[in-house]
């Protein structure tokens, strides 16, 4: 987004003209598209690795997973937007569930859980994930859980093994890992695309600009959002809408001014912040923080309008 103004991006001795099949973008957070919500990622990992499976078995597998992710991670995106878990708690009714329990390192939810269970925050527990080359990577916890936290396979298993349900029979991390991932994995994992490219996009409006975002590195998941130090630090400042000067000057708006950051589906009130780094008709609003989860998907137009 950013002019280069010299330098040459090369892999294997050739220039890098544009995206391809060989090669990846790595983000900040690494297992995310940030272009996509939570919702969508999530729904993009069962398509692929389950892709064999009709459509109605692959919305069964994400119905178990989607929701389980926690409310403030749906900052990403206002698709799942919710403030609490009453979201979660209709998917559970219009299933016919009639206990709702929870698996969460966190104290919250008191409202709408009739069960809280302890696990094991990421840090504290083992686990896989697949990053953008296709490529399972796998890690371990670095502490041990705090209290009675266990990690969620182990909760699982015991539940499963109080139930008298087949499949819940495993002593270690490798035992999971080995029946979840399919043997095939490499196979059904690639960057290849088969869509075609859109049409050139319709010039923008008077208030247009288009949305450039960020997730802050103090939003981007559930520790340090919790942690009070880091929250008190430069990074973890309220987000605001940042636009260049000329863009300043065509709205009229002055650095300090309240702006609203308008989508389809919401508004998002804040305040500007000018950033000469932008380029003209752009505008940057971070993801991941309450503040701004009614701003829309983190790209795409936006209208943004003056208050008072």
């Amino acid at each position: 987004l950013t002019p280069v103004t010299s330098g040459a991006v090369t892999l294997e001795d050739k220039h890098v003209q544009g995206p391809g099949p060989d090669r990846a973008v790595v983000f900040q957070n690494h297992s995310l598209l940030p272009w996509l919500t939570v919702y969508e990622n999530i729904k993009l990992a069962v398509d692929k690795v389950w892709r064999a499976e009709n459509s109605a078995a692959r919305k069964t597998r994400l119905s178990w997973i989607a929701p389980s992710s926690q409310p403030a991670s749906r900052c990403f995106s206002p698709s799942l937007s919710s403030s609490d878990w009453r979201f979660n708690r209709a998917l559970f009714e219009s299933a016919g569930a009639e206990l709702s329990v929870v698996l969460t390192p966190f104290r919250h939810s008191l409202d709408c859980a009739d069960v809280l269970l302890p696990i094991a925050p990421f840090a504290e527990t083992a686990g896989s994930f697949i990053n953008l080359e296709g490529r399972l990577q796998s890690f371990n916890g670095v502490v041990k859980p705090l209290g009675d936290a266990r990690p969620a396979w182990k909760v699982l298993r015991v539940l499963g093994n109080l139930l008298g349900l087949a499949g819940f029979d495993f002593d270690s991390i490798e035992q999971v890992r080995a029946a979840c991932v399919p043997q095939d994995l490499a196979t059904r994992l690639d960057n290849r695309t088969t869509l075609e490219a859109k049409e050139s996009p319709k010039p923008l409006s008077a208030n247009g600009f288009e949305r450039i975002a960020d997730v802050p590195i103090y939003f981007a998941d559930a520790l340090v959002r919790r942690a009070s130090s880091l929250q008190q630090t430069a990074d973890a400042k309220l987000p605001k809408a940042w636009l260049n000067a000329a863009s300043l000057a065509k709205l009229g708006l002055a650095a300090g001014a309240q702006v609203k950051v308008v989508n389809g589906a919401g508004a998002a009130l804040l305040s500007v912040g000018q950033d000469d780094g932008l380029p003209d008709g752009c505008v940057r609003v971070a993801g991941g923080h309450p503040s701004t989860i009614n701003a829309g998907p983190l790209s795409g137009v936006v209208q943004l309008e003056r208050v008072g």
